[in-house]
């Protein structure tokens, strides 16, 4: 059904929907589906071995290609502008509302020299998996986001510790279906 974000994940071969996302995402992207909303996503699904474990993904699945769940966000939002982050050059898709940057999200000083000025409706890390690295990068980009957005960790490595974490910070959050969902 086109009105649920599992759809387009599976029409673009992500692995967020195998990955048990899709309700959260459902929940959190359905309310503002058709305004002109600005989307990050940091880790863009690289094919290269020594980065990533997409490579057992494509083989799976072969038509998948580094950028699906951007792809998918493209066609979910009509009226949506989608950024990507990664530092590997194969995820680097440039396509109409699509703009990637090639960085590292745990480097403040280019993060900010690259979305100097941007703000996000939405900010999903789905990057570096290391709970560390999570909230550097959290740390990096959640002034980026607008009030009453809402920044997403998926795939977590240590929830208890990025719990604790978040739990000393005065922002709502739950831990839902194994991803952590932050408000503004």
């Amino acid at each position: 059904m086109e009105n649920d974000i599992s759809y387009y994940f599976e029409k673009y071969q992500t692995d967020k929907r195998v990955n048990g996302y899709s309700n959260v995402y459902n929940d959190v992207f359905t309310p503002q589906r058709d305004r002109g909303i600005n989307l990050l996503e940091i880790g863009i699904g690289t094919l290269n071995p020594t980065h990533s474990n997409m490579r057992f993904w494509k083989d799976i699945h072969p038509s998948y290609l580094p950028g699906a769940s951007l792809r998918a966000f493209k066609e979910y939002f009509p009226n949506g502008c989608i950024y990507g982050v990664d530092i590997q050059p194969d995820c680097m898709v440039n396509e109409e509302r699509i703009r990637c940057f090639l960085l590292d999200s745990t480097n403040k000083i280019k993060c900010d020299e690259a979305f100097y000025g941007t703000l996000f409706d939405f900010i999903i890390d789905d990057g570096d998996h290391n709970y560390l690295s999570q909230i550097k990068t959290f740390e990096n980009f959640f002034g980026k986001l607008k009030y009453g957005g809402t920044y997403i960790l998926e795939d977590l490595e240590s929830p208890d510790k990025l719990m604790e974490y978040f739990n000393t910070l005065p922002y709502q959050h739950e831990l839902r279906d194994r991803v952590i969902i932050i408000k503004k």
